[in-house]
């Protein structure tokens, strides 16, 4: 058994630095491997050794439910990796992904039913659900953006390499307050900032000691 603590702190910056606060803790099924807080801070995904769980930032259980089946398992189940997981405003829907030995990315609704997979072209390395929580965006380890609605259809697959250079393992998606997306490979420093339509706007190449600060304007 584990727990999964959230903790809340009172905004003081820059007089202070903030202290965190315990807010509250849940005991879950299994050891906690990654976890996604949605845009609107309302709701927090947990992956675990055991399975999948969603709760409220007030601490209520929405649902928690076992792997679909043992590949799941075996490919969710992986602390070193921490395979990603994204979660939609009002926890709507969930989205998680599998690693290198399965190459899926499973879609769960409001009640933890199993909505949709999708198979990607190589392993989906980031995942990030726009504000609006009407778009999924994948990023794998094969140079591919996919574009995908909350029913799990594919919109667009852009092909990265046609547009950019060769980039490495995908670190982050994230999106905009107007649901630009901004990707992120950490392991050649690349950052770039691409339309819904999988459009590069701008790229750069960042030393890895470097942070990342973007403007949106």
């Amino acid at each position: 058994m584990t727990d999964l603590v959230v903790l809340a702190a009172a905004p003081a910056w820059p007089q202070d630095i903030p202290e965190a606060v315990l807010s509250w803790e849940r005991e879950l099924s299994g050891k906690v491997i990654n976890l996604d807080v949605s845009s609107d801070g309302q709701c927090v995904a947990v992956t675990t050794t055991t399975g999948i769980a969603l709760l409220r930032t007030n601490n209520e259980l929405v649902w928690e439910r076992p792997f679909l089946n043992q590949w799941m398992a075996a490919s969710i189940n992986t602390p070193v990796e921490r395979r990603p997981v994204a979660v939609a405003p009002r926890c709507r829907w969930v989205a998680v992904a599998g690693a290198s030995n399965y190459r899926y990315v499973w879609l769960f609704g409001v009640h933890g039913q199993a909505r949709a997979h999708i198979a990607t072209p190589g392993t989906p390395e980031a995942l990030a659900i726009s504000h609006r929580g009407d778009v999924l965006a994948i990023g794998t380890a094969a140079g591919h953006l996919l574009f995908v609605n909350p029913r799990g259809v594919v919109q667009r697959d852009v092909t990265l390499s046609d547009r950019l250079p060769v980039l490495d393992i995908f670190d982050r998606l994230q999106c905009s307050p107007d649901d630009v997306l901004l990707l992120t490979t950490w392991a050649g420093g690349t950052t770039a900032l691409f339309t819904r339509q999988g459009e590069p706007i701008w790229t750069r190449q960042l030393m890895y000691w470097m942070t990342t600060e973007v403007s949106y304007e």
